[in-house]
């Protein structure tokens, strides 16, 4: 693991921080390919982002504890 004093090496890049990043940044990549693999990439891009919403129009234990006693 570095730290934050240390270069990130050659060709790091961070993970992004949320699927929904992760998602945006696979709609945007060059990596899809053609015809059916095309398909199966819009596929997955569109399940996940419905997996996406569904996690975040969930109350969690943590913000129901947090901020209902507000």
């Amino acid at each position: 693991m570095l730290t934050p004093e240390e270069p990130p090496p050659m060709g790091y890049r961070e993970l992004p921080s949320s699927l929904g990043i992760a998602l945006s940044e696979m709609e945007n990549s060059e990596t899809g390919g053609r015809g059916a693999r095309r398909a199966r990439l819009r596929l997955l891009l569109r399940n996940k982002r419905k997996e996406w919403e569904d996690y975040r129009s969930n109350v969690t234990p943590f913000e129901l504890k947090a901020y209902l006693s507000l």
